[in-house]
């Protein structure tokens, strides 16, 4: 991909996540994984298209591949390190690092997230583990780990969401995790029917919890164990394979319907998902 089609997309889908607010030129910070290794500042990623002006962060260790971010506050971002179980805390003008979060238990893949009063960021992917991040957030923040029903896929960056009053929502292969403050235990589980997990978002009103899904006209009940298997037999973390409608409808095609699952909040146990169908 050219730099310039890269920036472009990355600045439609800035812009358009400011729709509604006051800040139309929202600041993006980008990882950009095995596509150069790079943690990327754009201070107004809605200015000077196609090529608008954009900061790298220096001084990251020469093996980083920065994957999932979080905005810790107007200046400050935390930044999943994929694979190599730590998250880097970095400025954003100047772009720098800041500091360094090891992380023992936490592989920093998937999805990382703060908490709407900056005290936690949640962090998960490949393992069946929430990590818990204390602020302040650097090489000394608290560490713990909740235990979850089932896996978020490594390259998932959106499984993690909070509501407008804090209350986070993790969306694994079996369904989604609500997890109160103070962050310390699972509250309950709300178990959907899908071929995986999907994203999840808050509306901006904050009323509704979206989701994604996927199912089968022939879905088996082992896939999502079949799924954990052949994810558990390999030795670097990867993101878990998804079905593919076939093209026709012919011998051996599966029809695949997706889309989403909507759900008024405040959410509970006994909470009824809509499925909007998208696609079939």
């Amino acid at each position: 991909m050219r730099r310039s089609d890269f920036f472009c997309r990355a600045a439609l889908f800035v812009a358009l996540s400011a729709i509604g607010s006051d800040e139309t030129h929202a600041r993006a910070v980008i990882g950009t994984l095995d596509d150069g290794n790079l943690a990327i500042i754009v201070p107004t990623p809605g200015l000077g298209l196609p090529d608008p002006d954009v900061s790298v962060v220096g001084s990251l260790p020469e093996n980083a591949r920065p994957h999932g971010v979080a905005d810790i506050d107007d200046n400050r971002s935390l930044i999943a390190d994929f694979n190599r179980f730590r998250v880097h805390v970095v400025g954003h003008e100047p772009a720098a690092l800041l500091d360094t979060i090891a992380m023992p238990n936490y592989n920093g893949t998937g999805t990382i997230a703060i908490s709407p009063d900056r005290s936690v960021a949640l962090a998960g992917g490949f393992f069946s583990q929430v990590h818990v991040i204390r602020a302040p957030f650097g090489a000394n923040s608290a560490l713990t780990t909740i235990a979850l029903p089932s896996f978020i896929p490594s390259f998932a960056t959106q499984n993690i969401v909070f509501d407008l009053a804090g209350r986070a929502y993790v969306r694994h292969a079996a369904g989604i995790s609500v997890i109160d403050p103070p962050y310390a235990a699972i509250a309950f589980e709300v178990p959907i029917d899908s071929i995986g997990p999907g994203g999840i978002a808050v509306t901006a009103d904050g009323t509704r919890l979206l989701t994604g899904y996927i199912v089968s006209a022939a879905k088996s009940p082992s896939r999502d164990a079949d799924a954990r298997r052949l994810r558990d037999q390999q030795g670097e973390p990867m993101p878990m394979a998804m079905p593919q409608a076939r093209a026709g409808g012919g011998a051996g095609a599966e029809p695949l319907s997706t889309g989403i699952d909507v759900a008024a909040l405040p959410l509970t146990a006994a909470s009824v998902l809509q499925r909007l169908e998208l696609f079939q």
